[in-house]
């Protein structure tokens, strides 16, 4: 069985944030080195000139973002992959809404970091041909 490559754009306004979410992909093994790619932004403006190059096949955002919403983006890279998943990863509070799309799942944060691995893995698993 063939598995394709996956890209996985990453964004968060904590650099932190980035580390550890992409360390504990790696350490699980959930992508595979060379084959697959990891792309992070800190912002949403960046993170929409990576969507605008790369074929992305998971998106994974936090909500508040600089110069750009998560909401917005979230909307930016649905309008270019309609079926492709976005994981949400946000400390968001109740007053803020994510956007209705049957391809979005949200993980409160740091709670739900086992969940947001978890359903990558599942997210992944479709990938193979």
């Amino acid at each position: 069985m063939y598995r394709r490559s996956n890209n996985i754009l990453i964004v968060d306004d904590e650099a932190d944030v980035l580390d550890v979410i992409t360390a504990h992909i790696l350490g699980e093994g959930l992508l595979v080195e060379g084959h697959d790619n990891i792309f992070l932004s800190e912002n949403g403006i960046e993170a929409t000139d990576i969507i605008d190059l790369i074929p992305i096949d998971v998106l994974i955002t936090d909500l508040r973002l600089f110069e750009y919403s998560g909401n917005d983006l979230i909307k930016y890279y649905a309008e270019k992959n309609p079926r492709s998943p976005i994981l949400v990863f946000s400390g968001f509070t109740e007053d803020e809404r994510v956007i209705s799309l049957p391809q979005i799942k949200i993980f409160r944060k740091p709670d739900e970091f086992k969940q947001l691995l978890h359903q990558l893995s599942l997210e992944l698993k479709c990938a193979i041909d």
